[in-house]
């Protein structure tokens, strides 16, 4: 903890960082104990279209993986064709 590194107290801390520095803690964003249908619903609709978008990036990657290793055997057989000529 920072507060280890400095050898200081946590009230020294928490007195300089709020009233010297002007810093303040802030929540990220509250979330409800229990979620209603609406609620729900969205975020069913985020976690799809997040598996959606992987799910393409994979195909996307796998292609492009498939394609350079063809493009590679292709060229290492040419390279064999005009060795042996």
């Amino acid at each position: 903890m920072l507060v280890e590194v400095l050898n200081a107290s946590k009230n020294t801390f928490w007195r300089n960082s709020t009233q010297d520095l002007g810093k303040r803690k802030i929540c990220e964003r509250l979330v409800p104990h229990e979620l209603n249908e609406n609620h729900k619903s969205e975020k069913m609709f985020d976690k799809k279209n997040f598996l959606i978008f992987y799910l393409k990036s994979l195909v996307i990657f796998r292609t492009h993986l498939v394609f350079e290793k063809l493009n590679n055997y292709i060229t290492h057989r040419k390279l064999l064709h005009y060795k042996s000529c």
